[in-house]
């Protein structure tokens, strides 16, 4: 018999572990040669099954876990510009990842390029931010939210990242999943979550859509200009690299001061002022003990090793 919130959460860590790793081992051949979109719709479809389970076995109702409500339109404005404020702060954390590891996307660029515009959009940017923001921000963020919200943001994000299984997308997702569980908590809706990710993906599709559109009018071969471009990435001086970084960087810390103004702004546009003042108490109180005498006891060993085999994969992966 299950007896606290901590067992149930293991079910669901070691759920999402068995469908991410093991479970592909098995199946994986079943999909060999199938096209990008077949594999984000099972990897959509793994994702889901250990949150269903856990739905099931706690007895949870997610429309009464998860807040799926409308909010002012003002706040989506002000969401998505405070994403795109962050941008040069994914870029930043992107290009320190690639001093130890490689591009992961690098790869399927060129497939993603030479297919529809419109498919890309739904099946990279609309797809993922309703299915994994339902995982993450929705089951994940809110099963943990009595912990503090900035340690189940935190723990969200990390499982966020993990569940990529490669060391340069967890650097970045994890920075975003902290950014989007702090709109969801912002706006107290789901769809803040969803605004965001949503608003990162797209970019990414339309940024390369007007690439593919511009190398076409001069007339210029993508698979040729990706190719020079990993060539130059992976001959490019350290000194050079740590030139970007720090130029990218200081780009980043600037653009963070609109991004926190608008950040409260989403807030105070919500009516949801009181946010602020609690993720700064809980920045504050992470480390301290909780005054209840609960700890937060989600951190054990069940989650350790999760978190040991997750990182012993992506290791291996890189051999």
């Amino acid at each position: 018999m299950l007896h606290s919130k901590s067992t149930k959460l293991n079910i669901l860590f070691l759920a999402m572990l068995f469908c991410h790793i093991v479970l592909p081992l098995f199946i994986g051949g079943l999909f060999k040669g199938a096209n990008m979109y077949t594999m984000l719709v099972v990897s959509q479809l793994l994702m889901q099954g250990p949150v269903i389970i856990y739905l099931i076995v706690t007895k949870t109702n997610p429309f009464k876990l998860i807040p799926f409500k409308f909010f002012n339109p003002l706040a989506i404005l002000t969401l998505v510009l405070m994403t795109y404020s962050l941008l040069p702060l994914v870029a930043l954390v992107n290009m320190i990842s690639m001093l130890f590891v490689e591009n992961a996307l690098t790869d399927v660029t060129v497939e993603i390029t030479a297919n529809s515009f419109w498919l890309n959009l739904l099946f990279i940017a609309v797809m993922p931010a309703v299915s994994e923001e339902f995982a993450f921000r929705g089951v994940f963020f809110h099963s943990l939210k009595d912990k503090g919200i900035v340690f189940a943001a935190v723990i969200s994000a990390l499982l966020f990242g993990l569940m990529h299984l490669n060391f340069n997308q967890l650097s970045y997702t994890f920075v975003i999943g902290i950014a989007m569980a702090f709109a969801v908590y912002a706006t107290g809706s789901i769809f803040g979550g969803m605004i965001v990710h949503f608003i990162l993906n797209s970019n990414s599709v339309i940024m390369m859509a007007l690439l593919n559109h511009i190398l076409a009018e001069s007339g210029m071969d993508i698979n040729s200009i990706m190719s020079e471009a990993v060539t130059q990435t992976q001959t490019t001086s350290s000194g050079d690299m740590v030139l970007s970084i720090v130029l990218i960087a200081i780009v980043a810390a600037i653009m963070l001061v609109p991004a926190l103004g608008l950040y409260m702004s989403t807030a105070v546009i919500c009516k949801r002022e009181f946010v602020l003042k609690e993720i700064k108490d809980d920045f504050k109180n992470l480390f301290k003990k909780r005054q209840t005498g609960e700890e937060r006891r989600i951190v054990d060993i069940v989650f350790i090793l999760c978190l040991v085999f997750a990182f012993g994969y992506m290791i291996y992966s890189l051999i």
